[in-house]
């Protein structure tokens, strides 16, 4: 069973490297895809290293121990080393297809900087029209995404714009599903990508929604409409159609906190004051992968919100706080998995 492993191993291993010879040095595809090769054939090469250093302890072959030991270390440091340089690589080349950004992209980002710079967290949804008038009767059974979700998020994501939807396999279980029941009409949508179709007057505060862009006209007293610019689908081709911006008109203010949101890089200061204790309701989600560093002194409490999982400070009289999203390879509080584990445990 050994002896198949290793003939297995060794035939891809000589696929790898005739791979390796004809993608990479005579520009030639054959068979399966660059990622593919890339993912797979780095830590087979490794594992058929080590099995040969393996084979040759047991053979007792005449080496000097410490030769043994730094072997694999090299091949480890080179395997990393070469995917640090194609990263650096790829960062200093020009984007071949540059994202052209549509008047309304351009209106939203100047009013989102404007909005940071006045130290207010504000976020941006798109609305898509499910149904075209002429595809009614087909009655999709799941949520498809129009050109409208697709051009606009990646316009917004390029402008640095913040936005709700989200097109990754990294959305949370937990936002997922609250976002989809609030802002869709209960149908299944794809797991990675959130799809909104209708417009809930009821959760834009909580959830930091200051603009709603849509693809059909929305009569709402709660929203004002900004603009009606012709909608070009990915920034060049026509469509007849329109892209319809609105702003939500504030709540009222029911709390005497003042609050402020700076934004530093990749960390959020949030300073607030209050004459008493007081609980602020920050429209991100809660993460165990979340720091909370208090630069006053002061040790409000962070708690995870119940209905819409977002995060909970209570604090009293001033607040002064950086808030730092952290997980990566190297850190070992396991963040993700205690998210996981917390899911399950609000499931059950």
């Amino acid at each position: 069973m050994a002896q198949l492993a290793m003939y297995a191993l060794g035939l891809f291993f000589a696929y790898a490297t005739t791979y390796f010879v004809a993608a990479k040095l005579l520009r030639r595809e054959i068979g399966l895809t660059p990622s593919y090769i890339e993912i797979i054939a780095y830590p087979v090469w490794l594992l058929l290293v080590v099995s040969l250093l393996f084979a040759l302890i047991t053979a007792r072959v005449r080496l000097p121990a410490n030769v043994l030991k730094v072997v694999p270390i090299i091949v480890i440091v080179l395997w990393g080393s070469q995917w640090v340089v194609r990263n650096l690589e790829l960062r200093t080349q020009v984007a071949q297809y540059p994202i052209i950004l549509s008047e309304t992209t351009r209106e939203l980002q100047q009013l989102t900087t404007e909005d940071r710079s006045q130290g207010i967290l504000s976020r941006v949804i798109i609305l898509q029209e499910q149904f075209s008038s002429e595809r009614l009767s087909e009655g999709f059974r799941i949520r498809r995404a129009t050109d409208f979700s697709y051009s606009f998020l990646l316009e917004l994501q390029g402008a640095n714009v913040p936005v709700l939807n989200a097109y990754s396999h990294m959305i949370s279980p937990h936002a997922f599903g609250i976002t989809n029941q609030l802002f869709s009409d209960g149908r299944p949508s794809w797991r990675q990508f959130s799809l909104y179709d209708k417009f809930n007057p009821e959760a834009p505060s909580a959830l930091g929604i200051r603009y709603v862009l849509s693809e059909y006209p929305i009569e709402d007293a709660r929203l004002t409409p900004l603009s009606a610019h012709p909608f070009e689908a990915y920034g060049q081709f026509a469509t007849g159609r329109q892209a319809f911006l609105y702003k939500v008109s504030p709540q009222p203010q029911t709390s005497d906190i003042s609050l402020q949101y700076g934004f530093e890089k990749d960390r959020l200061r949030i300073t607030a004051s209050s004459t008493g204790i007081r609980t602020l309701l920050v429209p991100i989600e809660f993460s165990r992968c979340l720091t909370f560093d208090s630069q006053d002194g002061a040790q409000p409490t962070v708690t995870r919100e119940e209905s819409l999982g977002l995060t909970s400070i209570t604090f009293s009289g001033d607040l002064d706080l950086i808030v730092r999203y952290e997980n990566s390879m190297l850190q070992w509080q396991n963040c993700r998995i205690r998210d996981y584990l917390d899911f399950r445990k609000q499931s059950s």
